[in-house]
């Protein structure tokens, strides 16, 4: 699975993403699936850069038709 899957699931389930002393916590209001936490283990180091909003550094990065064609994708969801 995807690290953008694995996000997908777990906001599908209700848990929320923090960037805690450098770490990465998984806040949820009801206990998360085993294999879902497995996953999250997994695809810690995506899931960080996006708690911690250094995703943005690189899109700032990406080319310009790159970027419209993502901005554009975004405004239709």
């Amino acid at each position: 699975m995807s690290a953008a899957q694995v996000l997908a699931a777990l906001a599908r389930a209700g848990a929320e993403l923090a960037e805690e002393a450098g770490g990465l916590r998984v806040r949820a209001a009801c206990r998360l699936p085993r294999p879902l936490l497995a996953q999250a283990r997994e695809a810690k180091p995506a899931l960080l850069r996006v708690a911690s909003g250094r995703w943005r550094l690189d899109l700032a990065a990406w080319p310009a038709w790159r970027r419209e064609a993502f901005e554009e994708r975004a405004a239709l969801m």
